[in-house]
């Protein structure tokens, strides 16, 4: 434990010199970050594959271009971060906040977003194909043209949030809350809908009949 705090004090005042130029484009791959303040930090274009994110702040981070495959963001603060075009495929980011974080056209493939925070996130185009994102709140966000095919969604907070044009094949929605969402236009072939609930400002692309014959619940 000791020569963990020894190492992790040693990165520390390494990364405050390196901070002053910017980490931008730096090789960080397998790099242990847990719990390090790295809020406002330039990290665009970094190499973070790998890298041990746990519990770090990286609120206001720019992370645009930033490869962060199989990294481990797991509880870290990511708070109006800027992730756009960021590669995540397999990364963890179950329990992690990601408040109005910019995400657009980013990939998350078979990432892990267990009960994180996506409220007012922007994911515009991003790939969510087979992302964990049970119990996820995703409200008031905005997934246009988002790809989530085979995501699993179930028991997600969806509500409020614009899925228009997404594309929800085979994706499982079960025990969703859809309320005031927009999937007007949205891909569902496939899809899991059983008790899902959806209410009267909820925008479908089919009708109510249609929504409880696929076992979805009017609230």
């Amino acid at each position: 434990m000791r020569n963990r705090i020894s190492n992790l004090m040693k990165r520390v005042a390494q990364l405050e010199k390196e901070l002053i130029k910017g980490l931008q484009g730096q090789d960080l791959s397998g790099q242990d970050f847990s719990g390090v303040d790295l809020s406002k930090t330039d990290l665009s274009n970094a190499n973070l594959i790998n890298a041990e994110l746990e519990e770090a702040n990286l609120t206001k981070a720019n992370l645009t271009k930033a490869n962060l495959t199989y990294a481990d963001l797991t509880k870290a603060n990511l708070t109006e971060a800027n992730l756009e075009g960021a590669n995540l495929e397999g990364a963890n980011l179950s329990e992690t906040d990601l408040t109005k974080a910019d995400l657009t056209k980013a990939n998350l493939t078979y990432a892990d977003l267990y009960d994180a925070n996506l409220s007012n996130a922007e994911l515009e185009g991003t790939i969510l194909r087979e992302a964990d994102l049970r119990e996820t709140k995703i409200t008031n966000a905005n997934l246009d043209g988002a790809d989530l095919e085979e995501a699993k969604l179930r028991g997600a907070d969806l509500s409020e949030s614009n899925f228009r044009n997404a594309d929800l094949e085979g994706a499982n929605l079960m025990y969703a809350d859809l309320r005031n969402a927009d999937l007007g236009g949205a891909y569902l072939r496939g899809a899991d809908l059983v008790e899902a609930i959806f209410n009267k400002r909820t925008r479908l692309p089919f009708s109510r009949n249609e929504a409880e014959e696929k076992g979805m619940i009017f609230k």
